[in-house]
């Protein structure tokens, strides 16, 4: 896969687990979306304590150096962390990471939180 050499991070709230969401469901969440990672270069993943997407769990952040950032909520299903997966695929050939919402899956569309431009990260 061609990049460009930037490290991109796929972060999950680790405190994603309120009545919207059980705890079991987040980890396996965070276990489907690490198992899809092994197949992708230079993309880390981390667990963060808190995201502030409390009304939309599961959250999941998408970061690149130099690169717009994105949030995700309610991601809940298999086929959101396929969309996630897919995202980033586009995202790492991205040289700023800016995407509209028609070029992420459809999946994401209706699940994008925020989009923070490159110069805030």
């Amino acid at each position: 896969m061609k990049t460009n050499g930037n490290r991109v991070i796929a972060s999950v709230c680790s405190r994603c687990n309120s009545e919207k969401v059980s705890e079991p469901l987040r980890r396996r969440v965070s276990k489907q979306l690490k198992i899809g990672l092994m197949t992708m270069s230079e993309v880390d993943f981390q667990e963060v304590r808190y995201m502030a997407a409390c009304s939309r769990p599961i959250a999941v952040g998408i970061s690149g150096e130099g690169k717009s950032g994105y949030l995700f909520g309610d991601i809940k299903t298999s086929e959101d962390v396929v969309g996630l997966l897919e995202f980033l695929k586009e995202y790492q050939e991205k040289q700023n990471g800016w995407t509209n919402s028609k070029e992420r899956p459809k999946v994401l569309r209706n699940k994008t939180v925020a989009r923070i431009p490159a110069g805030f990260l």
